[in-house]
């Protein structure tokens, strides 16, 4: 079989006739692919004789800011392609992330980009490496990246994983349970929307310390069954969308309205675990990305269950984090809108628990995520176990 690589070097040299069927655009020199998970630019057309414009648009509209672009500059002898980003019906806001095989990933340097007064499009200059450099909004985090997490997470056999249903497209809609003779539930909820890997890397790091086998995290197993839904939104990771499902729908925006198979089924799970087992549901968590780092919350005057566990909790981690980072501030903004059909108001509506929205800033270092995430997690253990019961 001919490789690509190959078949590049004959195009070079012969021109865009030999056509892959899988290019989104081809030229004498270099090719664009979006033929993979994730993969996104709706169209492509050349700009010079090593440049390339992209278009970047929704998947529908009206929609959040969040411009997910993921595609390959392939090209047999170029050692640089010069990238024009134009977007539609959004602006420029995640600075390109490059990599030579689509799993260690760099930032572009931001002094290097130039980006319009009015951010509607974005310029760079991609180096090709070794035939090949991806180059996406953030690092590309797939269902490959899941499955060898939870794989590592499930080897201990807790928590068991399974599958509760399918996406709008026939994908598994997986769940990790660890529940066994607990009468209190944490509910965890992960990627809901695409582009937000950095809350994914958060969330992944939360688990991963309340299942690290220590003193801490076994009293608190012992006492708190935990649920998780690490990826929710398979379609939408699939295609490379913005903010919504295959329905073209804000998954975080039907929480109550239930119209999406994903959000649907999340919530029948949990209600027949609860129903089954007669679980106290004590907390809710869903893990997001934005532009800073923040935790969405109710107001401490208006819980009635557990009113002393966010307090407890986010004090506790300001605290831990500033043990290494001396000004450490905890950004939290409280409130709560009954009518929103967001996760974070229907676990309280409906449940009559604190539910958080935990939001990692978009830059993020994965580094400072892992770190930030394992001390939230210990804080968040501890707040919990703080009192004999939160349900008297």
């Amino acid at each position: 079989m001919v490789s690509r690589l190959a078949i590049l070097a004959l195009t070079a040299l012969l021109g865009p006739t030999l056509a892959f069927a899988d290019a989104l655009c081809e030229f004498k020199g270099f090719s664009i692919f979006t033929d993979f998970e994730g993969g996104a630019a709706a169209t492509c057309e050349k700009a010079g004789e090593a440049a390339v414009r992209l278009t970047i648009k929704p998947e529908n509209t009206p929609i959040n800011n969040s411009p997910w672009y993921a595609f390959k500059v392939e090209s047999a002898h170029l050692d640089r392609v010069d990238i024009k980003l134009e977007y539609q019906d959004g602006t420029h806001r995640y600075t390109p992330k490059l990599s030579s095989d689509g799993f260690k990933w760099v930032e572009y340097p931001v002094d290097r980009l130039i980006v319009a007064d009015d951010k509607s499009y974005v310029a760079f200059s991609v180096p090709i490496k070794d035939g090949m450099t991806w180059v996406a909004a953030q690092p590309l985090l797939g269902i490959d990246a899941y499955r060898k997490w939870w794989d590592t997470l499930t080897s201990s056999a807790t928590p068991e994983y399974s599958v509760i249903g399918k996406s709008l497209e026939g994908r598994d809609l997986s769940r990790l349970l660890a529940l066994d003779e607990q009468t209190e539930l944490l509910v965890v909820l992960g990627r809901q929307h695409p582009p937000e890997t950095t809350g994914a890397i958060a969330m992944m790091a939360f688990v991963n310390r309340l299942f690290a086998g220590d003193e801490l995290s076994q009293k608190f197993l012992n006492r708190v069954g935990v649920v998780i839904y690490p990826f929710i939104n398979r379609d939408g990771v699939q295609h490379g969308h913005w903010r919504h499902n295959l329905g073209g729908k804000d998954l975080n925006r039907d929480w109550g309205p239930f119209e999406q198979p994903e959000s649907m089924q999340v919530n029948q799970d949990i209600a027949r675990l609860v129903t089954a087992k007669n679980l106290k549901l004590g907390y809710m968590l869903d893990f997001h990305s934005t532009w800073y780092d923040v935790f969405y919350t109710q107001r401490d005057s208006d819980y009635t269950l557990r009113p002393e566990m966010t307090r407890a909790w986010l004090d506790a981690f300001e605290l831990s984090m500033r043990e290494v980072e001396s000004d450490f501030e905890l950004n939290r903004k409280s409130s709560h809108n009954p009518d929103s059909p967001t996760s974070k108001s229907y676990f309280f509506e409906e449940y009559k628990i604190p539910a958080t929205t935990y939001e990692i800033g978009d830059e993020a270092p994965i580094s400072r995520i892992q770190e930030y995430a394992r001390r939230s997690a210990e804080s968040f253990m501890q707040a919990w176990l703080s009192e004999e019961s939160w349900y008297e």
